[in-house]
């Protein structure tokens, strides 16, 4: 029989969390066990469709297969995952709508989706008007291969459009720097902002962060309106097995509480991506155990209530 989350109970949560962290060698000590999550980074894409995908590519033998919200399903219960935000790699806009389309049956969980636009086209407004019509439609995310080649006047004016439109923007930091985060962040103050994935950190050598990451992190940070997503964590590490101990993650999480603070930090997996590093599963316990040190209202924000106050799900996600 399949548990929904109403019959879930926190003894129940409790032994599954056991379990899981005997088996990945973490040890959480289960006193926020029953605080649920947001997942505000997933991809979806079907790679049987007649027209392919632009991403991954066919030579990943990891990522280049059907992932859709059927595979995602085991993660859910497991995880206690009370609503899921799904972030567009596709730069194809139909592929935005197809996203729409095949989360529409579990839209009660599917509550978000950060869409990939054409940032500085001639195109932009109109796509921005047609996906506005879906209530699930909160943002945008502009990548490096996107925004590095559109910093022109037309950039900047869409930006403004989608300020004034009270939707978010994602950033994957990479091609476009941390002192462009800093500008976009000046030029629209009141634009919500994320950077992704740890701002691109690469943990291999943990602790080892240059001066010049900190001084632009801390930069970035200044502005109130830049947030920090807590996501793959383990692709950090570029290792195929990342490491499940927190203190090789422990400096960086640190890092980041420091300069955003609790309430401009939120929790994303970047799945399926995040399996090619290592298991879903093993990354709550992680930061379970990196909270114990800290109080529950701050579990709680790093796990959900940013990412629900950050994407304006508040009347879509419910605490069951």
């Amino acid at each position: 029989m399949t548990l929904s989350y109403r019959k879930i109970t926190p003894k129940f949560l409790a032994h599954i969390l056991a379990l899981t962290c005997a088996s990945s060698g973490l040890n959480a000590q289960g006193e926020f066990d029953d605080i649920p999550l947001v997942d505000s980074h997933i991809h979806l894409y079907d790679t049987q469709r007649p027209q392919g995908v632009p991403w991954p590519p066919k030579n990943d033998a990891i990522l280049y297969k059907p992932t859709l919200p059927e595979h995602f399903r085991q993660h859910i219960e497991k995880n206690t995952i009370m609503a899921t935000v799904v972030v567009e790699a596709s730069d194809r806009f139909k592929d935005n709508k197809w996203v729409l389309d095949i989360t529409e049956d579990e839209s009660d969980h599917y509550t978000g989706l950060v869409g990939n636009l054409a940032v500085g086209t001639p195109d932009f407004a109109t796509q921005l008007t047609e996906m506005s019509q879906s209530k699930r439609f909160v943002g945008i995310r502009i990548r490096p291969n996107v925004a590095a080649k559109s910093f022109s006047q037309k950039f900047w004016l869409d930006l403004k459009l989608l300020e004034e439109s009270n939707l978010t923007l994602d950033i994957l930091v990479g091609k476009i720097t941390l002192a462009q985060v800093a500008e976009i962040a000046k030029r629209n103050p009141k634009l919500k902002i994320v950077v992704n994935h740890l701002a691109g950190l690469k943990l291999r050598n943990p602790g080892a962060f240059s001066r010049q990451w900190k001084e632009e992190l801390a930069s970035i940070a200044s502005h109130k309106n830049v947030h920090m997503k807590i996501s793959a964590l383990f692709q950090a590490s570029e290792t195929a097995t990342a490491p499940r101990r927190l203190n090789y993650y422990k400096p960086c999480l640190d890092f980041l509480v420091s300069q955003f603070g609790e309430d401009r930090i939120f929790y994303g997996s970047n799945w399926p991506a995040s399996n090619k590093f290592g298991s879903y599963d093993d990354i709550k316990p992680l930061l379970l155990e990196f909270c114990q040190d800290r109080d529950r209202q701050f579990t709680e924000k790093l796990f959900y209530k940013n990412a629900i106050e950050f994407y304006n799900l508040t009347d879509r996600v419910i605490l069951k």
